[in-house]
This record gives C-alpha cells, sequence and structure tokens, in this order.
C-alpha cells in the first residue's frame, strides 16, 4: 500500500469560519481522520477545498476511495444543514514521504 493525496472542490453554501473571516482571508479548516485517511476541509470564497491522504494499491483505488470519504462526509453535512453540495476531481498524485519524483494526473 502506497500513500496517495487527492484533492476536490465542493461548491456549497455551508463554511466553517463564517463568510466574514473567509472574506478578511482567514479561511479555516476541519480535519476528519477515517483510519490511516486523512481528511481535511479548508474554506474558499466559493465553496470547500477537500484535501485527502490515504493509503491504497494504487492511483485510481485512491481517488475512488477518497471520493467515498468526502461524500460522506458532504451528506452529513448537507443533511444537517438542509442544503446541497457537489463536489468535483482536481489533482491527485502518490504522497509516500520516500517518494523522490512525483507524476501529476
Amino acid at each position: 500500500m502506497k500513500r496517495y493525496f487527492a484533492r476536490y472542490f465542493i461548491v456549497t453554501p455551508n463554511c466553517i469560519s463564517g463568510r466574514y473571516k473567509i472574506e478578511r482571508g482567514n479561511p479555516q479548516g476541519w480535519k476528519f481522520l477515517f483510519g490511516d485517511a486523512e481528511i481535511s476541509l479548508i474554506d474558499d470564497r466559493k465553496g470547500l477545498w477537500a484535501d485527502c491522504f490515504i493509503f491504497a494499491k494504487n492511483l485510481d483505488h485512491a481517488e475512488e476511495k477518497s471520493k467515498v470519504l468526502i461524500e460522506n462526509i458532504l451528506g452529513l453535512i448537507d443533511f444537517t444543514t438542509s442544503s446541497y453540495s457537489s463536489s468535483s476531481f482536481v489533482s491527485s498524485y502518490e504522497a509516500s514521504p520516500d517518494l523522490k519524483m512525483r507524476r501529476y494526473k
């Protein structure tokens, strides 16, 4: 198993720190830990960034696993706030600590 990084952008009316702090340039985030997977949601003016570090057998598997975890988090947020969010894949790469060269997808 290798460590991978995947990034998604989430279009949503929800925010973590409040729109005032985002406009002032002080965005905040939440970190979720699911076993060995680490997901961070970070405020943006138009939604949220979702950064995921995950262990998987290959890059495609990492993208699938990260998407499932992120969509589960979004489902809970949308349910509790009665809102709608949509996520879109941005990029991914292998992020093993000993890796010297990275290929971006």
